[in-house]
């Protein structure tokens, strides 16, 4: 791949990152809320503050995962200025001979007689198998995601339908709510109610599928372009600072 064919490449990849960071939230926010629902029955009045702290931190994560869908989705964005502008070089697999007799060790054969290496020509017939079963498996990847070709109206329509519409409409209802919340103190006042745990989970499933559905659509392209599957942005813990309070207490403690 070219410097050019790289940088594409790397769009979608930092994206992917973005994302996973996003999802690293959700994830989060989603076993603490799990948490509360099994422990609210008989401390609602010790844990409200908890289910409140909860219900803002999803509302700003549904405000950045609509900032990240009108990012990646609507004019100016990732789709139209990276994916649909280069829509030749997206619409094809990539080709490239994966294995080859410096990237593959062959094992050799057991038989009857014990083990053997295998010949020159047994080494070559495996290394072609594999380039093919791999070119099938970017043909298939290419085939389910839905590119059709570079025609931008024929691109459009494939992206416009690869996201729950559904969910998409949720997390704007909910970003509407949230995004202009702060900016009236008759707004402002909402913030003495909160939502039920119920109302939360809804707001976490929508951020779910949103930010699941553009990670594997991004994937899958990097998977046919590129044959590596690209997880995304790892390793990091999305705690919190009482936790690290009672880390600090716990070491002072047995100290």
């Amino acid at each position: 791949m070219d410097d050019s064919a790289d940088l594409l490449i790397q769009e979608l990849k930092s994206t992917i990152d973005v994302i996973s960071l996003l999802q690293l939230r959700e994830n989060t926010l989603r076993e603490e809320l799990g948490y509360f629902n099994s422990r609210n029955e008989d401390k609602v009045g010790i844990l409200l503050g908890v289910l409140m702290r909860l219900d803002h931190e999803t509302m700003f994560l549904c405000i950045d995962t609509f900032s990240l869908h009108q990012g990646i989705s609507e004019q100016k964005s990732l789709y139209s200025k990276i994916i649909k502008q280069n829509g030749r070089f997206f619409s094809k697999i990539d080709k490239t001979a994966s294995a080859d007799k410096k990237t593959i060790v062959h094992l050799g054969f057991f038989t009857t007689e014990g083990k053997r290496d295998a010949t020159s020509e047994e080494i070559d017939e495996c290394i072609k198998d594999i380039n093919k079963s791999s070119l099938e498996s970017r043909k298939e990847l290419k085939e389910s995601i839905g590119i059709p070709n570079y025609n931008h109206t024929e691109m459009d329509e494939w992206w416009n339908n690869i996201l729950d519409k559904k969910a998409i409409e949720k997390l704007d209802s909910d970003r509407n709510i949230f995004a202009h919340r702060f900016d009236k103190l008759e707004k402002l006042k909402k913030t003495l109610t909160c939502n039920t745990p119920q109302s939360i989970n809804e707001s976490l499933n929508a951020i779910s599928i949103v930010l699941n559905g553009y990670k594997k659509i991004l994937q899958d392209i990097i998977g046919y372009k590129t044959s590596i599957y690209y997880e995304g942005y790892e390793g990091l813990v999305y705690d919190s600072i009482s936790r690290m309070k009672q880390y600090e207490e716990l070491f002072s403690s047995n100290g």
